[in-house]
Protein backbone atom coordinates (compact mmCIF):
# COMPACT_ATOMS: atom_id res chain seq x y z
CA UNK A 1 0.00 0.00 0.00
CA UNK A 2 1.13 3.52 -0.78
CA UNK A 3 0.18 7.11 -0.04
CA UNK A 4 -1.39 7.40 -3.48
CA UNK A 5 0.05 6.27 -6.81
CA UNK A 6 2.42 9.25 -6.77
CA UNK A 7 4.24 7.97 -3.69
CA UNK A 8 4.36 4.47 -5.17
CA UNK A 9 6.12 5.77 -8.29
CA UNK A 10 8.47 7.88 -6.15
CA UNK A 11 9.45 4.79 -4.15
CA UNK A 12 9.98 2.75 -7.31
CA UNK A 13 12.19 5.43 -8.85
CA UNK A 14 14.25 5.70 -5.68
CA UNK A 15 14.62 1.93 -5.45
CA UNK A 16 15.34 1.17 -9.10
CA UNK A 17 17.19 4.17 -10.53
CA UNK A 18 20.85 4.93 -9.84
CA UNK A 19 22.78 8.04 -10.96
CA UNK A 20 23.38 7.81 -14.69
CA UNK A 21 20.47 5.45 -15.38
CA UNK A 22 17.96 6.52 -18.01
CA UNK A 23 14.20 6.67 -17.54
CA UNK A 24 12.15 6.59 -20.74
CA UNK A 25 8.88 8.54 -20.83
CA UNK A 26 6.21 8.65 -23.52
CA UNK A 27 5.62 12.28 -24.41
CA UNK A 28 3.50 14.24 -23.61
CA UNK A 29 3.89 12.88 -20.09
CA UNK A 30 2.46 13.47 -16.63
CA UNK A 31 4.85 15.99 -15.11
CA UNK A 32 5.76 14.09 -11.95
CA UNK A 33 7.54 11.30 -13.83
CA UNK A 34 10.46 13.41 -15.00
CA UNK A 35 10.98 15.14 -11.65
CA UNK A 36 10.85 11.89 -9.71
CA UNK A 37 13.35 10.29 -12.09
CA UNK A 38 15.68 13.26 -11.66
CA UNK A 39 15.34 13.14 -7.88
CA UNK A 40 16.67 9.58 -8.06
CA UNK A 41 19.64 10.74 -10.15
CA UNK A 42 18.26 9.45 -13.44
CA UNK A 43 18.43 11.01 -16.89
CA UNK A 44 15.07 11.47 -18.59
CA UNK A 45 14.71 10.37 -22.22
CA UNK A 46 11.52 11.11 -24.17
CA UNK A 47 9.81 9.09 -26.86
CA UNK A 48 6.93 10.96 -28.50
CA UNK A 49 3.43 9.77 -29.19
CA UNK A 50 2.41 10.98 -32.64
CA UNK A 51 -0.92 12.21 -33.94
CA UNK A 52 -1.99 9.99 -36.80
CA UNK A 53 -4.80 10.24 -39.36
CA UNK A 54 -6.71 6.97 -39.11
CA UNK A 55 -7.11 6.48 -42.86
CA UNK A 56 -4.37 8.63 -44.42
CA UNK A 57 -1.55 8.13 -41.95
CA UNK A 58 0.94 10.56 -40.45
CA UNK A 59 1.64 12.16 -43.83
CA UNK A 60 -1.84 13.67 -43.69
CA UNK A 61 -0.99 15.27 -40.35
CA UNK A 62 2.08 16.86 -41.92
CA UNK A 63 0.16 17.96 -45.02
CA UNK A 64 -2.46 19.72 -42.92
CA UNK A 65 0.17 21.55 -40.90
CA UNK A 66 0.10 19.29 -37.85
CA UNK A 67 3.66 19.22 -36.61
CA UNK A 68 4.60 16.00 -34.90
CA UNK A 69 5.62 16.12 -31.20
CA UNK A 70 9.16 17.15 -30.44
CA UNK A 71 11.17 15.68 -27.60
CA UNK A 72 13.92 16.75 -25.26
CA UNK A 73 16.03 19.73 -26.31
CA UNK A 74 14.28 19.89 -29.68
CA UNK A 75 11.40 21.61 -27.90
CA UNK A 76 13.48 24.74 -27.35
CA UNK A 77 14.03 25.22 -31.08
CA UNK A 78 10.38 25.87 -31.80
CA UNK A 79 8.73 26.12 -35.20
CA UNK A 80 7.05 28.96 -37.06
CA UNK A 81 3.59 29.70 -35.74
CA UNK A 82 0.55 28.43 -37.62
CA UNK A 83 -1.33 30.90 -39.77
CA UNK A 84 -4.17 32.08 -37.61
CA UNK A 85 -7.47 31.64 -39.37
CA UNK A 86 -10.17 32.77 -36.97
CA UNK A 87 -10.68 35.60 -34.53
CA UNK A 88 -12.07 35.79 -31.04
CA UNK A 89 -14.15 38.84 -30.08
CA UNK A 90 -12.10 41.57 -28.42
CA UNK A 91 -13.09 44.28 -26.01
CA UNK A 92 -16.13 43.68 -23.81
CA UNK A 93 -15.97 40.26 -22.18
CA UNK A 94 -19.73 40.00 -22.60
CA UNK A 95 -19.52 40.33 -26.38
CA UNK A 96 -21.12 37.51 -28.36
CA UNK A 97 -20.50 36.20 -31.84
CA UNK A 98 -21.63 33.33 -33.98
CA UNK A 99 -19.41 30.34 -33.16
CA UNK A 100 -16.97 29.65 -36.00
CA UNK A 101 -16.79 26.33 -37.79
CA UNK A 102 -14.44 23.74 -36.32
CA UNK A 103 -10.81 24.67 -36.72
CA UNK A 104 -8.25 22.57 -38.54
CA UNK A 105 -5.59 20.27 -37.28
CA UNK A 106 -4.61 19.58 -33.71
CA UNK A 107 -1.25 19.90 -32.08
CA UNK A 108 -0.08 19.33 -28.54
CA UNK A 109 1.64 21.72 -26.20
CA UNK A 110 5.16 20.63 -27.11
CA UNK A 111 4.70 21.56 -30.77
CA UNK A 112 4.13 25.30 -30.67
CA UNK A 113 5.46 28.51 -29.20
CA UNK A 114 4.17 29.46 -25.80
CA UNK A 115 2.02 32.17 -27.36
CA UNK A 116 -0.05 29.49 -29.12
CA UNK A 117 -0.67 26.87 -26.46
CA UNK A 118 -2.52 23.66 -27.05
CA UNK A 119 -4.90 23.26 -24.16
CA UNK A 120 -6.02 20.36 -22.01
CA UNK A 121 -9.39 20.37 -20.27
CA UNK A 122 -10.19 18.03 -17.41
CA UNK A 123 -12.47 17.46 -14.45
CA UNK A 124 -12.98 14.93 -11.70
CA UNK A 125 -16.50 14.31 -10.50
CA UNK A 126 -18.86 11.76 -8.96
CA UNK A 127 -18.56 10.34 -5.48
CA UNK A 128 -17.38 6.91 -4.51
CA UNK A 129 -20.29 4.62 -3.61
CA UNK A 130 -20.82 4.66 0.12
CA UNK A 131 -18.41 7.55 0.68
CA UNK A 132 -18.94 11.17 1.55
CA UNK A 133 -16.53 12.35 -1.11
CA UNK A 134 -18.03 14.14 -4.11
CA UNK A 135 -17.24 16.84 -6.64
CA UNK A 136 -19.34 19.05 -8.86
CA UNK A 137 -19.88 17.83 -12.41
CA UNK A 138 -19.28 20.75 -14.77
CA UNK A 139 -19.37 20.92 -18.54
CA UNK A 140 -15.59 20.94 -18.59
CA UNK A 141 -15.42 17.33 -17.43
CA UNK A 142 -14.36 14.77 -19.93
CA UNK A 143 -15.41 11.10 -20.06
CA UNK A 144 -17.22 7.71 -19.19
CA UNK A 145 -19.20 4.70 -20.52
CA UNK A 146 -22.61 3.12 -20.22
CA UNK A 147 -22.28 -0.63 -20.00
CA UNK A 148 -20.21 -3.08 -18.03
CA UNK A 149 -17.14 -4.49 -19.73
CA UNK A 150 -15.70 -1.04 -20.41
CA UNK A 151 -17.80 -0.36 -23.49
CA UNK A 152 -19.92 2.59 -24.56
CA UNK A 153 -23.30 3.14 -26.11
CA UNK A 154 -22.27 6.65 -27.10
CA UNK A 155 -22.00 6.39 -30.90
CA UNK A 156 -22.46 10.04 -31.93
CA UNK A 157 -19.91 12.33 -33.51
CA UNK A 158 -18.16 12.92 -30.19
CA UNK A 159 -16.98 9.33 -29.72
CA UNK A 160 -13.30 8.55 -30.20
CA UNK A 161 -14.29 6.10 -32.97
CA UNK A 162 -15.74 8.98 -35.00
CA UNK A 163 -12.66 11.19 -34.59
CA UNK A 164 -10.34 11.06 -37.62
CA UNK A 165 -7.23 11.50 -35.48
CA UNK A 166 -5.55 9.17 -32.99
CA UNK A 167 -2.35 8.95 -30.97
CA UNK A 168 0.18 6.26 -31.91
CA UNK A 169 3.54 5.00 -30.67
CA UNK A 170 6.15 4.02 -33.25
CA UNK A 171 7.89 0.81 -31.97
CA UNK A 172 11.01 1.58 -34.02
CA UNK A 173 11.24 5.02 -32.48
CA UNK A 174 10.81 3.46 -29.03
CA UNK A 175 13.65 1.05 -29.78
CA UNK A 176 15.87 3.92 -30.89
CA UNK A 177 15.34 5.72 -27.57
CA UNK A 178 16.26 2.66 -25.48
CA UNK A 179 19.85 1.77 -24.61
CA UNK A 180 21.90 -0.32 -22.23
CA UNK A 181 21.61 2.61 -19.80
CA UNK A 182 17.79 2.49 -19.73
CA UNK A 183 16.53 1.28 -16.36
CA UNK A 184 12.82 2.22 -16.36
CA UNK A 185 10.09 2.63 -18.98
CA UNK A 186 6.97 4.36 -17.67
CA UNK A 187 3.75 3.27 -19.37
CA UNK A 188 0.64 5.23 -18.48
CA UNK A 189 -2.64 3.82 -19.81
CA UNK A 190 -5.14 5.25 -20.27
CA UNK A 191 -2.59 7.91 -21.02
CA UNK A 192 -2.47 11.30 -19.32
CA UNK A 193 -3.01 13.73 -20.99
CA UNK A 194 -3.80 12.32 -24.47
CA UNK A 195 -6.46 9.80 -23.40
CA UNK A 196 -4.83 7.08 -25.50
CA UNK A 197 -5.70 3.47 -24.64
CA UNK A 198 -3.04 0.96 -25.69
CA UNK A 199 -4.41 -2.14 -27.40
CA UNK A 200 -3.09 -5.62 -26.77
CA UNK A 201 -1.34 -5.54 -30.15
CA UNK A 202 0.41 -2.29 -29.26
CA UNK A 203 1.53 -3.69 -25.92
CA UNK A 204 2.82 -6.82 -27.65
CA UNK A 205 4.87 -4.60 -29.96
CA UNK A 206 6.32 -2.81 -26.94
CA UNK A 207 7.09 -6.17 -25.31
CA UNK A 208 8.90 -7.34 -28.45
CA UNK A 209 11.11 -4.24 -28.39
CA UNK A 210 11.90 -4.70 -24.70
CA UNK A 211 13.16 -8.25 -25.27
CA UNK A 212 16.37 -6.64 -26.52
CA UNK A 213 16.76 -4.71 -23.25
CA UNK A 214 16.55 -7.15 -20.31
CA UNK A 215 17.56 -4.53 -17.73
CA UNK A 216 14.46 -2.39 -18.25
CA UNK A 217 11.71 -2.42 -15.61
CA UNK A 218 8.24 -1.25 -16.67
CA UNK A 219 6.30 0.99 -14.29
CA UNK A 220 2.70 0.71 -15.46
CA UNK A 221 0.66 3.64 -14.13
CA UNK A 222 -2.99 2.55 -14.44
CA UNK A 223 -4.89 5.03 -12.29
CA UNK A 224 -7.42 5.58 -15.11
CA UNK A 225 -7.93 1.85 -15.75
CA UNK A 226 -11.73 1.99 -15.26
CA UNK A 227 -12.19 5.08 -17.42
CA UNK A 228 -12.06 3.48 -20.88
CA UNK A 229 -14.68 4.24 -23.55
CA UNK A 230 -16.25 3.44 -26.90
CA UNK A 231 -15.99 -0.34 -26.68
CA UNK A 232 -12.29 -0.36 -25.88
CA UNK A 233 -10.80 -2.58 -23.21
CA UNK A 234 -8.04 -1.79 -20.77
CA UNK A 235 -5.28 -4.37 -21.09
CA UNK A 236 -2.85 -4.68 -18.19
CA UNK A 237 0.73 -4.79 -19.55
CA UNK A 238 1.55 -7.29 -16.80
CA UNK A 239 -1.01 -9.68 -18.30
CA UNK A 240 1.41 -10.33 -21.16
CA UNK A 241 3.65 -13.27 -20.19
CA UNK A 242 6.83 -11.60 -21.43
CA UNK A 243 6.11 -8.38 -19.52
CA UNK A 244 5.02 -9.82 -16.17
CA UNK A 245 8.56 -10.54 -14.83
CA UNK A 246 9.64 -6.94 -15.45
CA UNK A 247 6.42 -4.98 -14.73
CA UNK A 248 5.06 -3.38 -11.58
CA UNK A 249 1.46 -2.16 -11.82
CA UNK A 250 0.56 1.03 -9.97
CA UNK A 251 -3.01 2.19 -9.33
CA UNK A 252 -5.10 4.05 -6.78
CA UNK A 253 -8.61 4.88 -5.66
CA UNK A 254 -8.38 8.61 -6.33
CA UNK A 255 -9.37 8.95 -10.00
CA UNK A 256 -11.99 6.18 -10.16
CA UNK A 257 -13.83 7.24 -7.03
CA UNK A 258 -13.06 10.98 -7.00
CA UNK A 259 -11.25 10.76 -3.66
CA UNK A 260 -7.79 11.98 -4.60
CA UNK A 261 -7.34 13.56 -1.20
CA UNK A 262 -7.55 10.18 0.51
CA UNK A 263 -4.19 9.17 -1.04
CA UNK A 264 -4.71 5.41 -1.12
CA UNK A 265 -2.61 3.70 -3.77
CA UNK A 266 -1.00 0.34 -4.36
CA UNK A 267 1.51 -1.47 -6.52
CA UNK A 268 1.50 -5.10 -7.62
CA UNK A 269 4.30 -7.03 -9.26
CA UNK A 270 7.11 -9.57 -8.91
CA UNK A 271 8.59 -9.71 -5.41
CA UNK A 272 12.10 -8.61 -6.47
CA UNK A 273 10.68 -5.34 -7.82
CA UNK A 274 8.05 -4.62 -5.16
CA UNK A 275 10.64 -5.29 -2.46
CA UNK A 276 12.29 -1.98 -3.38
CA UNK A 277 9.07 -0.17 -2.42
CA UNK A 278 8.64 -2.06 0.85
CA UNK A 279 12.19 -1.36 1.95
CA UNK A 280 12.07 2.33 1.10
CA UNK A 281 8.64 3.00 2.57
CA UNK A 282 9.79 1.92 6.01
CA UNK A 283 11.79 5.17 6.00
CA UNK A 284 9.48 7.40 3.93
CA UNK A 285 5.79 7.02 4.81
CA UNK A 286 6.02 4.15 7.34
CA UNK A 287 2.33 3.32 6.97
CA UNK A 288 -0.83 4.31 5.14
CA UNK A 289 -3.77 5.41 7.38
CA UNK A 290 -5.71 2.31 8.37
CA UNK A 291 -9.24 3.85 8.37
CA UNK A 292 -8.95 5.01 4.75
CA UNK A 293 -7.44 1.67 3.72
CA UNK A 294 -10.46 -0.09 5.21
CA UNK A 295 -12.85 2.34 3.54
CA UNK A 296 -11.29 1.83 0.11
CA UNK A 297 -11.35 -1.94 0.58
CA UNK A 298 -15.11 -1.68 1.16
CA UNK A 299 -15.55 0.64 -1.84
CA UNK A 300 -13.71 -1.78 -4.14
CA UNK A 301 -16.12 -4.54 -3.14
CA UNK A 302 -19.24 -2.38 -3.40
CA UNK A 303 -18.21 -0.98 -6.79
CA UNK A 304 -18.74 -4.38 -8.41
CA UNK A 305 -22.42 -4.40 -7.42
CA UNK A 306 -25.37 -2.81 -9.33
CA UNK A 307 -25.38 0.96 -8.91
CA UNK A 308 -27.94 3.57 -10.04
CA UNK A 309 -29.56 1.30 -12.66
CA UNK A 310 -26.15 0.21 -13.96
CA UNK A 311 -24.55 -3.20 -13.62
CA UNK A 312 -21.81 -1.70 -11.42
CA UNK A 313 -20.41 1.57 -10.16
CA UNK A 314 -17.70 1.30 -12.83
CA UNK A 315 -20.36 1.17 -15.55
CA UNK A 316 -22.09 4.22 -14.08
CA UNK A 317 -18.94 6.34 -13.75
CA UNK A 318 -18.00 5.58 -17.35
CA UNK A 319 -21.43 6.67 -18.55
CA UNK A 320 -21.09 9.91 -16.58
CA UNK A 321 -17.75 10.72 -18.19
CA UNK A 322 -19.01 9.91 -21.68
CA UNK A 323 -21.87 12.35 -21.11
CA UNK A 324 -19.42 15.03 -20.01
CA UNK A 325 -17.01 14.26 -22.83
CA UNK A 326 -19.84 14.79 -25.30
CA UNK A 327 -20.69 18.19 -23.78
CA UNK A 328 -17.06 19.30 -23.72
CA UNK A 329 -16.16 18.14 -27.22
CA UNK A 330 -19.24 19.82 -28.69
CA UNK A 331 -18.48 23.00 -26.77
CA UNK A 332 -14.88 23.08 -27.98
CA UNK A 333 -15.98 22.54 -31.57
CA UNK A 334 -18.59 25.30 -31.27
CA UNK A 335 -15.79 27.62 -30.12
CA UNK A 336 -13.82 26.89 -33.29
CA UNK A 337 -11.44 24.34 -31.78
CA UNK A 338 -10.70 20.85 -33.09
CA UNK A 339 -10.34 18.38 -30.22
CA UNK A 340 -8.81 14.92 -30.42
CA UNK A 341 -11.50 12.83 -28.74
CA UNK A 342 -9.93 10.76 -25.91
CA UNK A 343 -10.30 6.99 -25.70
CA UNK A 344 -9.96 7.03 -21.92
CA UNK A 345 -9.16 9.17 -18.89
CA UNK A 346 -10.75 12.60 -18.41
CA UNK A 347 -8.64 14.98 -20.46
CA UNK A 348 -9.36 16.45 -23.90
CA UNK A 349 -6.49 17.86 -25.97
CA UNK A 350 -7.24 20.40 -28.67
CA UNK A 351 -5.50 22.89 -30.94
CA UNK A 352 -5.77 26.64 -30.56
CA UNK A 353 -3.96 27.49 -33.79
CA UNK A 354 -7.21 28.17 -35.65
CA UNK A 355 -8.00 31.16 -33.46
CA UNK A 356 -6.54 34.64 -33.33
CA UNK A 357 -6.29 35.73 -29.72
CA UNK A 358 -6.52 39.51 -29.15
CA UNK A 359 -3.23 40.93 -27.92
CA UNK A 360 -4.98 42.35 -24.83
CA UNK A 361 -5.79 38.80 -23.74
CA UNK A 362 -2.21 37.54 -23.92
Amino acid sequence: MNVGATEAIFALMQGLVSPGDEVLLLEPAFDIYAKQAQLAGGKVVFCPLHVNHKTKGRSEAVRRGLRLPLSGEEKSVGAPPHKRARSLPSGDSNAHSTPPAPASPHTHAGDRPASEPATTSDSESAAAPGSAASASAGANASTGSETAGRSSTDDDDTSSASCEWEWILDPLELQARLSERTRVLVLNAPHNPTGKVFSKAELEAIAAVLERFPRVVVISDEVYEHLVYDGREHVHPASLPSLWPRTVTVSSSGKTFSITGWKIGWCVGPAPIVRHVMQLNAWVQFSVPTPTQAAVATILTEAEKPYKSHSSYYSWIRSEYVRKRTALVRGLRAAGLDPIVPEGGFFVMTATDGLEVPAAWL
